[in-house]
């Protein structure tokens, strides 16, 4: 009877052992397919300094739209915002609403302002690249 319990408890092992590793094979066989589709979700995952600069454009629009005495000079754009005067400027790489501190595009090289065609632009550079964007309509 020992000898039959001995060789019944092998034999278990045994299945266990060979449904690990297949389990084990499987996983090997899988890990190339995981490996790829982590490098393609890898890539959106990334900050976009474009898609946040349009949506603080966006926001800085919006405040712009309902402000009053607007005056446009290279270096800055002042407002009356809420009762209260503001001024827009490019600060320590960041474009700036004062007082306060109200930042709408960050890590940027430098920029201006100017006005065209009916409308107010910033102009601005990060890392070498250009960009011109709309601000508000006179």
């Amino acid at each position: 009877m020992r000898n039959m319990r001995h060789c019944q408890s092998g034999s278990r092992s045994g299945i266990i052992l060979k449904e690990t590793a297949a389990v084990i094979l499987i996983c090997l066989m899988l890990l190339p397919a995981v490996v790829v589709c982590i490098r393609a979700l890898s890539s959106s995952f990334r900050f976009h300094e474009e898609i946040q600069d349009l949506i603080g454009l966006q926001q800085l629009r919006r405040m712009l739209l309902i402000s009053y005495d607007t005056e446009v000079s290279s270096s800055h754009i002042t407002f009356e915002y809420q009762g209260e005067k503001r001024e827009l400027r490019f600060v320590n790489r960041w474009l700036l609403v004062q007082p306060g501190t109200l930042i709408f595009l960050s890590d940027v090289d430098g920029g201006r302002f100017y006005e065209a065609g009916g409308c107010i632009y910033a102009e601005y550079e990060r890392n070498g690249v250009s960009y011109e964007r709309v601000l508000a309509k006179e």
